[in-house]
């Protein structure tokens, strides 16, 4: 059994696991801001849904023991945050998952 598991019960490691659909502005912008090297690395994505996805998924991977692969849903105000960072609009996000390279690991 993982030590994790005696530390925090299962409800709290869900909650830890879970992106809160009440997110604040605070956080939103604290995980999702990208530095000059990040954003060059989101830019040089082909196509729009890969921009947004990988943008996404490199903001996931700054909580702690968040994935993408385990998240089911980002709220929509994060999905916002970034479109306007990278200039792309948000609803490129709903073709991400449906890309099956993406998805092919």
């Amino acid at each position: 059994m993982n030590n994790i598991q005696y530390l925090l019960t299962k409800k709290q490691r869900e909650i830890f696991l879970k992106i809160p659909v009440d997110i604040s502005d605070w956080d939103i912008a604290k995980y999702y801001t990208f530095n000059k090297e990040e954003y060059k690395i989101i830019k040089n994505k082909r196509f729009q849904h890969n921009k947004i996805g990988f943008a996404l998924q490199l903001g996931a991977l700054k909580h702690p023991g968040w994935s993408f692969s385990k998240i089911k849903q980002f709220p929509a105000s994060i999905a916002w945050y970034i479109a306007q960072q990278i200039n792309v609009d948000p609803t490129e996000i709903l073709k991400y998952p449906n890309n099956k390279d993406t998805l092919s690991g």
